[in-house]
């Protein structure tokens, strides 16, 4: 029945916009020019677009309020989100999210500093290895920053 549901959900997502596509373009059709009216009607179907692409591609905002919110530190300036990607979440609302973020020398030592004053600790586990200087974590959150030598994170 919820996949039902859910199809139902997705095709009035489509459905509505390209409807109202159709019946604008008809309504103006008889007043105005036939391609400024097909240009005009396609307003629609373009916000759709426009609304599944965000929905899909997260701007830099998200991590660096997500590194925020979990971390309680302030996103450092000099922080550059050079790679990003996230999962979709699911119906208890979870999601994962990575992203690899530059920093300069001074934000690179001082969050290190702050991430073990703030209560992280460092812990061994499978993605431990030679090229990853330090891994953290804490128990109430599900939260790995990986410091790289090159001075980014993976957080």
């Amino acid at each position: 029945m919820f996949v039902i549901l859910v199809l139902i959900a997705y095709g009035l997502m489509i459905a509505i916009p390209i409807g109202l596509t159709i019946l604008i373009n008809r309504w103006l059709k008889k007043r105005i020019d036939t391609r400024l009216a097909k240009s005009i009607a396609m307003i629609p179907t373009l916000i759709m677009i426009f609304v599944f692409f965000r929905a899909c591609h997260l701007s830099d905002d998200f991590y660096q309020e997500d590194f925020t919110e979990i971390t309680t530190i302030e996103f450092p300036e000099s922080g550059k989100v050079k790679y990003k990607r996230a999962s979709f979440p699911d119906h208890h609302g979870d999601y994962t999210s990575c992203a690899l973020i530059e920093l300069s020398n001074t934000d690179y030592d001082l969050l290190q500093d702050t991430i073990l004053e703030l209560g992280f600790v460092e812990e061994e586990n499978k993605f431990s290895s030679d090229k990853h200087k330090i891994i953290y974590g804490c128990p109430n959150v599900y939260l790995i920053l990986l410091y790289l030598p090159d001075k980014k994170i993976v957080a």
